[in-house]
């Protein structure tokens, strides 16, 4: 059964994929560090000391690393990025 996620949850989620699908697009000797950057960054920010605590401010910083994915993802799709730096 599908679980029911708020739009919230979607567009981080929708934001990984997209990020996820850039990276594979690469070329083949470059498209693992691309991913691994992705992943990195997106479990510094849902586990350990760097978490995003619960509350009403983590719905703000959310939707700000939200916005800085969809940039990210900008310049991920750029033709002329080759390697992860």
């Amino acid at each position: 059964m599908a679980r029911l996620r708020s739009g919230l949850q979607r567009d981080v989620m929708n934001c990984y994929r997209l990020l996820l699908r850039a990276a594979w697009g690469k070329p083949a000797e470059t498209q693992a560090g691309f991913v691994a950057m992705i992943r990195a960054d997106f479990r510094k920010h849902s586990y350990g000391p760097t978490a995003i605590p619960k509350g009403a401010k983590s719905i703000s910083k959310i939707e700000y690393l939200v916005r800085k994915g969809k940039k990210q993802l900008t310049l991920l799709q750029n033709p002329s990025l080759k390697k992860a730096s």
